[in-house]
């Protein structure tokens, strides 16, 4: 080849322009190959946190951002176009919006030196992949895209949305020993900080209603005292926002333990209509717990009492059988000794036979379901002793 380049230099430079050329046209074709496949970011699911679930750019997703930054070496004056979308349910654009961010810093950790600009773009998928996708911009609408994405980020929506995820943590209670009623909720954390910063945007649209729904941590159940400790928890975020000068119309509710994300308060706008259904259903629920708890503290009051020892006294007045249960002891009751039948002679004042009803003149029938009428008075006395000592002392 050397000895062919002396003897014609013309068809030396023809074979490495051809060569330069096919280098260059192997470069490109890899570049538009790598341009024109998307890279998926995370997969992102409902409901989606940005502080509790994060939008992380794992080794694999910076390789591939590497692999590209590299390719497009070979073309050091193209200007790199990245369109970040997603396609879940709702807040699509701010998601890919907070995005930009993480995705951004990966470019630079792979030391791009093109220039590059990011936008939000309309979901391509209906998985819910936050997925990267490339072109060749320009000058001219990277300065535009830049300032579409300046003000996006800037707007009441993007911050109002951003602030709604902060989280807000509480001390952590023991279940049983809570009582919503005495019991104060108490904040940790960054969650005062927060609360600052949700109020202040919050602030900005006093009419926009919102509703805050509470939930605690473990295994799901429907334990009526984790209902009650969530909704402790959001009236008090509710206190601590409407303390800050946040005045919107709010709604409170307990979900309990309804998954396993783990305790948190959820922030979300809502419309009036809802604030007022959410609040009528939180009351009646209310009202709900109250009477069942009070039925069931009168029915344990109820089975606690029949429980108690109780001595049952059959006595003849006018004739007829009165029953009196005594549950006291000293019975407070007076009989003349070793005469039969046995009559009531005196009462203690204020004493339990007294309270119950007993009366001066009563003639004793039987003890418990025990007769006495044939038994001698040592007997009768004996039973009636033996079972007024079972009862709990006055």
């Amino acid at each position: 080849m050397g000895n062919a380049c002396q003897r014609d230099q013309s068809a030396c430079d023809d074979v490495k322009v051809e060569q330069n050329d096919n280098l260059t046209v192997s470069r490109r074709a890899a570049l538009e190959k790598l341009l024109a496949t998307p890279i998926t970011v995370a997969n992102i699911k409902l409901p989606f946190n940005l502080y509790r679930d994060g939008i992380k750019i794992s080794p694999a997703v910076e390789q591939s951002i590497e692999d590209l930054v590299l390719a497009l070496r070979t073309q050091p004056d193209s200007i790199l176009k990245v369109t970040i979308s997603t396609n879940v349910a709702v807040d699509s654009k701010n998601i890919s919006l907070a995005a930009l961010a993480p995705v951004k810093k990966a470019f630079e950790k792979a030391n791009i030196l093109n220039k590059v600009y990011y936008q939000p773009g309309p979901g391509s998928n209906v998985t819910g992949d936050l997925v990267l996708q490339f072109a060749f911009g320009t000058l001219e609408e990277k300065v535009s895209v830049e300032k579409t994405v300046a003000e996006s980020l800037a707007s009441f929506e993007y911050r109002f949305w951003d602030v709604l995820m902060l989280p807000l943590s509480f001390k952590t209670v023991t279940l049983s020993q809570f009582d919503p009623e005495k019991d104060r909720c108490t904040f940790v954390g960054d969650s005062e900080k927060n609360l600052d910063k949700i109020a202040e945007v919050l602030k900005e649209k006093p009419s926009l209603p919102l509703r805050i729904f509470g939930f605690c941590g473990g295994d799901i159940d429907t334990d009526p005292k984790t209902i009650a400790l969530s909704l402790a928890r959001t009236r008090t975020v509710r206190e601590a926002l409407a303390k800050r000068g946040a005045n919107n119309p709010m709604a409170a509710k307990g979900m309990g333990t309804v998954d396993t994300i783990g305790a948190r308060v959820e922030l979300a706008p809502t419309s009036h209509e809802d604030v007022k259904a959410i609040e009528k259903e939180v009351a009646e629920a209310e009202a709900k717990a109250k009477a069942e708890a009070a039925k069931k503290a009168a029915e344990a009051a109820a089975k606690a009492e029949a429980d108690k020892p109780k001595l049952k006294l059959v006595f003849e007045e006018n004739s007829k059988e009165v029953e009196i249960l005594l549950q006291k002891h000293p019975m407070g009751l007076t009989f003349l000794q070793r005469t039969l039948p046995i009559k009531i002679t005196k009462l203690t004042p204020g004493g339990e036979a007294e309270a119950k009803g007993v009366k001066v003149g009563m003639k004793l029938l039987r003890v418990d379901d025990t007769s006495i009428e044939k038994l001698s008075f040592e007997d009768a006395f004996k039973l009636l002793s033996e079972a007024s000592e079972k009862l709990p002392k006055a």
